[in-house]
């Protein structure tokens, strides 16, 4: 009733939109948040909120655009969390780094933060930086698989191939997700690096396992096992058995290709 008698009234409007937050209508929250927006471009509560909803909608674009817009007018602490977070989801790591920075020279015990920051140093090259950011995230948050995978790539791109190992496997142990395919992939990598070549047969063997129903990815661990097979064992048989499987999934012209 109050948006209805005083539709220009931006503290009303939002108020809707937080109405239909807690009643689970976000489409109607998103639109009362843009029509707060349009009315005041300035209202930096309405726009965290928006930006928040246009991330979990995969929407970066828009909240690119949106938050780039208020960082001109503003640097609140949230306003800065989600802007580095929408720059880190566009691989824009250097700048996602920037936007975090004041938060990390306050001082911060987010795990998540101090794991994306990690993440943002270690794919700008910063690895010893990456390290020391990773290392405190993962002792505030000791399960954290994906902080044990990239403190195991940093450590492998300074050469220490055994504390990648250590770090890929806490991953493996700690992970009950979908990404444990990739973490024996990454292990597969470093033993490989390390001249272990049996144990990385068996790490691709384990991606390989792990990797789900996506013909893709399944065909491409049949190529690595093959490779193994043929460059490091000799056994020019079981290569040309997994090369087969690879190339047969190449020819394979069902819609798995197209989507």
């Amino acid at each position: 009733k109050l948006v209805q008698s005083d539709s220009i009234n931006v503290n009303y409007i939002r108020q809707l939109a937080i109405a239909a937050e807690k009643n689970e209508q976000p489409e109607l929250a998103i639109l009362n948040y843009e029509k707060a927006l349009t009315l005041n471009p300035k209202d930096v509560i309405s726009g965290t909120r928006l930006i928040d909803w246009y991330l979990r909608k995969d929407e970066l674009l828009k909240a690119d655009s949106l938050s780039a817009s208020l960082m001109t007018a503003d640097s609140l602490p949230e306003l800065c969390r989600l802007r580095g977070d929408v720059l880190y989801r566009l691989k824009e790591y250097e700048q996602a780094f920037i936007a975090y920075r004041p938060l990390l020279q306050k001082g911060t015990s987010n795990p998540d933060l101090l794991r994306k920051a990690g993440i943002c140093q270690f794919m700008s090259g910063e690895t010893e930086q990456s390290i020391t950011m990773l290392s405190t995230a993962l002792m505030i948050q000791p399960d954290d698989d994906i902080t044990c995978y990239y403190l195991g790539m940093a450590y492998q791109a300074t050469g220490d191939f055994k504390k990648a190992e250590l770090y890929i496997r806490g991953a493996i142990e700690k992970s009950i997700s979908q990404n444990i395919s990739v973490y024996y992939h990454r292990m597969a990598k470093i033993y490989e690096s390390a001249g272990e070549y049996k144990n990385a047969l068996d790490a691709y063997k384990n991606a390989y396992r792990y990797s789900g129903d996506d013909l893709a990815t399944k065909a491409g661990y049949q190529y690595e096992i093959g490779r193994v097979y043929e460059v490091y064992m000799q056994d020019t048989l079981k290569a040309l058995e997994h090369y087969a499987y690879f190339l047969n999934a190449q020819e394979d012209t069902s819609d798995w290709q197209y989507k």
